[in-house]
């Protein structure tokens, strides 16, 4: 799909089609596939119509979750994609808005262990001011080092 120096804005409207075509059964696969390397190029171009489309493609794929609670998120991925430092401040957002929605869907046992990791990731940032943008994801969870209650 990319050139060397990355997608072009032909092949982000392939993927669009793609997306958009794809039926319920197959478009998790190409959420999981395709998701990350979107949010990565979202932080990384600087060309104003290739951002337009990754928008446009993240967009759809909201919709598409939106509509059908049984699909799941690389919330492991998105959670690194929210938490890194070369990330900007409009690519974190767009990863938390997938967490917001991929999380309530996990199974407990994952939800706990990401909500864990999002709390190191917050102790590790340092300020008040760089954990902002975490503070209204919040997951109820328990500490997994204890049993079951």
């Amino acid at each position: 799909m990319a050139s060397p120096s990355g997608p072009t804005r032909d092949d982000l409207d392939k993927l669009l089609f793609r997306l958009v075509m794809a039926e319920d059964s197959r478009i998790e696969g190409l959420i999981r596939l395709h998701l990350p390397m979107l949010m990565d190029l979202m932080s990384t171009t600087s060309d104003e119509g290739i951002r337009n489309k990754v928008v446009e493609c993240c967009s759809h794929l909201l919709k598409r979750l939106r509509a059908d609670n049984k699909l799941q998120v690389p919330c492991d991925v998105l959670l690194e994609k929210a938490r890194s430092p070369v990330n900007g401040a409009f690519t974190k957002n767009f990863a938390l808005v997938f967490l917001e929605i991929g999380c309530p869907r996990l199974p407990a046992e994952a939800k706990n262990a990401l909500g864990w990791a999002l709390l190191v990731g917050l102790a590790a940032e340092g300020t008040a001011d760089e954990a902002k943008p975490f503070g209204r994801h919040q997951v109820a969870l328990r500490d997994p080092r204890q049993g079951a209650s």
